[in-house]
């Protein structure tokens, strides 16, 4: 008797597991922008031969880790969310001057003492 004969693992979770490995892959080497076909073959080479874009798709919109990943996705790219969703601008940024720093929080100070 073989292990697997005993052993049946719920296929969908073991597709969205996959799908969770290969994006962490992705994350880590912080790609945001992949061609769809490109990350079925990755999927696939993971374990999960079956998966196709509409498979694909409909992990996406039933489990909830896939989707806070995934941003967004269509049969070309799919595009995964940045670890920090807001997007600063420039002037938003504010100063990293440290003697700007130093001086208000001196100012402070003083503002605190009298």
């Amino acid at each position: 008797m073989r292990i697997n004969e005993i052993i049946v693992e719920n296929e969908v979770e073991d597709v969205e597991g996959k799908i969770l490995t290969v994006l962490a892959f992705l994350k880590q080497k912080q790609v945001e922008d992949i061609p769809t076909a490109d990350f079925i073959t990755l999927v696939r080479h993971a374990g999960a031969e079956n998966i196709n874009y509409e498979s694909l798709v409909s992990m996406n919109d039933s489990s909830q880790k896939i989707k806070n990943i995934i941003n967004t996705i269509d049969k070309t790219h799919i595009t995964l969310r940045n670890d920090n969703n807001t997007q600063v601008k420039d002037n938003d940024v504010g100063s990293n001057d440290p003697t700007v720093t130093v001086s208000n929080m001196a100012k402070s100070a003083l503002d605190n003492r009298s």
